[in-house]
């Protein structure tokens, strides 16, 4: 039960956190809000000893990323696409499916 929580909030908080910095202070808070998440879902791996904890956070990390990267009811829109963000969401997304599928 507690890597269950602990795997969403990773994901949860990986995304926010990420959101917000990578248009913060660019290109720093791009490379930050990367290797931050890289870190985080790379310890979630050793400590749970299970990928599918890893894929869970990846899966919720995903879900508040596409809700950043929309528009909301009042019209705003956090992941804008630009370079900053676009590269965000790639390079983002493809360095936790590669944490994500490697064996802890």
């Amino acid at each position: 039960m507690v890597k269950f929580f602990s795997a969403i909030a990773t994901g949860a908080v990986t995304a926010v956190l990420g959101t917000f910095l990578h248009a913060a202070y660019p290109p720093w808070g791009w490379m930050m809000a990367i290797l931050g998440t890289s870190l985080a879902f790379w310890t979630l791996g050793y400590l749970a000893l299970e990928r599918r904890w890893k894929f869970l956070a990846l899966a919720v990390w995903i879900y508040f990323i596409i809700r950043a990267g929309s528009v909301g009811k009042g019209g705003e829109l956090l992941i804008a696409g630009d370079l900053a963000g676009m590269s965000f969401l790639l390079v983002g997304l493809l360095v936790l499916l590669v944490i994500s599928l490697r064996r802890s």
